[in-house]
């Protein structure tokens, strides 16, 4: 498997509920097979529910731990999870958009000797998304949404050459913008 997508929980089904539906279609858009990993960190509220019926229509890899870990164990066991040869760790609040899939998936393909990928992102106003019609549909964004970072560059650079704050203010804070390589 090339990619698993980890996404760690607690507590916060809607917003989960709308991830899981933007990760289904971008996953069927991919035409490679993505794992996708739910860590719930012992949610009180209708997060199983939700990880269920995401579980009809896909597969999800789901745990449920026992206790709450806390949020860096929780990130920890959710990239656990992982069997991809690449981890992508999102919060429960991300929307993937329906071409990010096959996105990433060609750029692992066209880059065999890669290990890192940094994922630009925009930021959409959850209000706006859970006034929205539910499950959110991530393709009605639109396309000219301003990006989390305005570095244009494409390709490959040495790993250093990221950690700029042109880049991003808070490179590898924002895990959410990095794809990593596991090593097997």
């Amino acid at each position: 498997m090339k990619l698993s997508v980890c996404i760690p929980t607690f507590n916060r089904a809607g917003h989960l509920a709308n991830c899981l539906e933007a990760l289904r279609v971008s996953r069927e858009r991919a035409g490679t097979e993505v794992q996708i990993c739910v860590s719930d960190n012992a949610s009180t509220d209708g997060t199983r529910a939700v990880v269920e019926a995401a579980m009809r229509l896909m597969p999800v890899t789901y745990r449920r731990n026992d206790s709450n870990l806390g949020i860096a164990r929780n990130i920890v066991d959710a990239a656990g999870m992982a069997s991809g040869e690449f981890v992508w760790i999102i919060g429960d609040d991300d929307l993937v958009l329906p071409h990010a899939l096959a996105t990433l998936s060609s750029l692992i393909d066209a880059h065999p000797r890669a290990d890192y990928f940094f994922v630009n992102s925009s930021e959409v106003d959850a209000r706006r998304v859970m006034a929205a019609p539910q499950p959110f549909d991530a393709g009605t964004l639109p396309s000219d949404l301003p990006r989390f970072s305005s570095w244009t560059a494409s390709g490959p650079v040495k790993f250093h050459e990221l950690v700029d704050p042109r880049v991003s203010f808070d490179f590898l804070l924002g895990i959410f913008l990095s794809v990593f390589g596991l090593a097997i």
